[in-house]
Parts: C-alpha cells; structure tokens; sequence
C-alpha cells in the first residue's frame, strides 16, 4: 500500500496540482501580485521550514479525531466554512489552522515532515521545465514541495470515506486533496464558493454544486469532464441574506466604498473628491489582507471605515454600493443594494467575471442608462436559487441532494 502511494505521490504534476501558480491560464497573473513576486529558492525554503514549525506548535492545540461518518468536508478557508457552515452537520469536517472554525484540524504537520523527503525531486523538476514556468515554478517552490506529501496524508486520511468534499478547485491543497481522494475510489464533490472565469480548470468532479447558468456556460468553455454531474443550486452564502428584489436601495443616504489590494490609492482619493460631498455617509471597507494606511484618506474625507468581518453587516446599512473588479458587486444585489462599478486600477476594465458584459452591473458614470429588469434577469442567470422554491434554504438544498446521493 504504502509503496503504491509512494509511485502515485511521484507521477503529480506541479502544473496541475498547483493550477493557481503554475498553471499558464492564472499562474502569470497571480505571479505579478506584489505579496509573491520574486520569491526566490531560500525565501520560499525559509516560508517551508517556517510554516513546519508552525504546524509543530499547533499539534498540542488541538487533537486529532478519527473518522466517525461516511462524508468528509476539507475547507481551507473561512469564506469556505461561511459557505459549507451549515450544510456540514453530521458529516466529519478538515480544516487548516484557524482557531475560528469547529471541527477535526488537518494533520498538516505530517504533510510538511513528509514533504522533506522530496527536496531533491525539486531540483529533477525545475531542470525540466521552460523558461518561464520556471519562474512560476520557484515563486510557489514551498507549495511545489508540499504537494507529495500532501497527497501522501490525503490518500491515508480519505480512504474509509464515501464521499470527500471540497469547495475549490484551483489552489493545490484542495486539486491534491481531490486527486488523492479519486486514487482511493472515493466520490469527490465540489461546492462553489465564489465567482469564476474562463482562467479556471476543467470541472472535473462526480458531482458539481454550481451558483448557476453563468458558471455551468463558463465551465462549458473551459471544459466538463463527461462523468461530472452538475446540479444549479445558488450558494448558501446568502440563505441568511434579506432583500427585496422587486426595489433595489438606491440613494446618495450611505455610500459603501469597497476597494481590494489592486485598487490604487490616487485614483480612490481622486474620486472621493468628486464624489463625497454628494452623499451623507461614505462606509470605507477595505479587503481583509490590505493592510494600507487609510488613516489620511479617512480623515480627509470624513469616511467611516468598517470594522464588521461580514459585508453583509455593512450591506444592512447602506443604500448603495461602489466597488471595482471584485465579487462583492454579487453581495451587493443579493443584498437588494444597487452596486456601480468605478475602475481604480491604471489598467483597462478587466470585468473578469463578466458583470458588465451581461447586464448585471453598470458604470458609475452611466448609472443613468441603468437597466432594472436588465439587472434581474442577469442576477437569475448568475444565481440560480432566485425564485426557486429552495431560495434561502439552499444549505439544505444541497445537503438533501448529498444525502440521496449518498444513500443510493
């Protein structure tokens, strides 16, 4: 057994298994972000050997469960838990180190002493590859390491389950955690959690839980693997989420401004000062891992910076929204808040999830020609569960149709 997956653990493939990094569609994309940028070989071995201890110091926080159902959750980030939170009950639930969220913590420890045993297959590696899949492949060397020994935990830990579910398909702990999953002829199903675009990986899963039409059309494109059943559901992140569809709040009473780490801090200021005399309150909030001073952009423009880890706690109490490329313009009219889209980036307008294109969002500038019925009928086609019967119960939605599945 052990010599079998020792021979599976040699065939991964980096470009695969790390797709966000590697793969030519998104890896040069991401490759350009300022936090990963020229990360050389002793940086990303230095943020290996860090992350081991890390994981050594964890091991006496938290105990290590055995398997007690047939259904194991693998989530590696919060947004993840905020989508899969209620659909996880009675099922064994995996999840990296973060102290916020219940269940069984993954053995990651082993994964990295594990990995140690493969630095020298790096170096057969690197030597194989191109020119600039090399730099794609040293910027993520850390990942590109862990992914044996990964995949090594992984087949061991999924083995006696039924059914492994995950709710990513691009980043290399969860396409490790699905492959080892498939070589144990264990069901693997994914829940999506977030927006897509045609830089995604083909949908390759036995079952599929997708938002809607927009993203079955998209995987389309990309590519569907033949087995993978599809089911459009809408996402459980806004069963909680109260709106009135039929009157959008649209109003200069309280503006939410969201910007990400890609926005640019003159162009912000630039259109403050346009704009902030206009409305009453301006809500500032910034993306979780910004950590840019906005202190002087505050104070000059008398902002509100929120302090709320949802956006939908800032969403009750607005009645509009601006924001530039980003999915919270999809918060936003589940929330029943119009949303515009102002661009603050030097860069063209990306609209990589193709808001704009289909109607569901407008310019800032041209939110006189906004289109109502426009905006609802492309507000169906990325969100399935609207007007379905199921629409604010689509964690139980989903876990019904696991549960059937699974008894079969």
């Amino acid at each position: 057994m052990i010599i079998k997956v020792l021979k599976s653990a040699l065939k991964l493939v980096p470009t695969d298994c790390n797709y966000s990094f590697m793969n030519e569609k998104m890896g040069p994309i991401l490759v350009r972000d300022k936090r990963i940028q020229n990360r050389g070989v002793l940086f990303n071995l230095a943020l290996f050997l860090k992350e081991l201890i890390k994981e050594t110091l964890y091991i006496f926080k938290h105990k290590f469960i055995k398997n007690k159902t047939n259904i194991a959750f693998y989530i590696t980030s919060e947004n993840q838990y905020a989508i899969a939170k209620n659909i996880i009950q009675d099922s064994d639930v995996y999840y990296h180190r973060k102290e916020s969220l219940s269940g069984n913590r993954f053995p990651l420890l082993l994964s990295y002493i594990i990995s140690c045993f493969f630095i020298p297959l790096l170096i057969h590696n690197h030597i194989k590859l191109s020119k600039i899949k090399k730099k794609l492949y040293i910027n993520k060397l850390d990942y590109n390491l862990l992914m044996y020994g990964h995949y090594i935990v992984c087949r061991f830990l999924f083995k006696n389950y039924n059914m492994v579910i995950l709710l990513n398909d691009h980043e290399m702990w969860t396409r490790v955690a699905k492959i080892a999953a498939e070589d144990e002829g264990v069901k693997t199903i994914y829940i999506q959690h977030a927006s897509i675009n045609e830089n995604f990986p083909v949908l390759d899963f036995d079952i599929a839980f997708l938002d809607g039409q927009y993203s079955k059309d998209t995987y389309k494109k990309i590519g569907v693997s033949n087995d993978t059943q599809i089911y459009l559901v809408g996402s459980p992140k806004y069963d909680r989420y109260k709106r009135d569809l039929t009157a959008f709040k649209d109003s200069r009473d309280i503006l939410l401004l969201c910007v990400n780490l890609k926005d640019e801090l003159e162009l912000i200021d630039n259109f403050l000062k346009k704009e902030s005399s206009s409305y009453e309150t301006i809500i500032l909030r910034s993306h979780p891992s910004d950590r840019r001073n906005w202190n002087k952009i505050i104070s000059k423009y008398n902002l509100k910076k929120s302090t709320n880890k949802e956006i939908y706690e800032d969403l009750k109490l607005s009645t509009r929204q601006i924001a530039s490329e980003s999915n919270v313009h999809l918060d936003a009219l589940m929330s029943g808040v119009m949303t515009y889209y102002v661009n603050f980036t030097s860069s063209e307008i990306q609209d990589h999830y193709d808001f704009i294109k289909n109607g569901l969002i407008t310019l800032y500038n041209e939110r006189e020609a906004l289109d109502l019925e426009k905006v609802k009928k492309a507000l169906k086609y990325y969100m399935h569960s609207i007007g379905e019967t199921y629409d604010g119960r689509v964690s139980q939605h989903i876990k019904q149709i696991i549960n059937e599945v699974e008894t079969k």
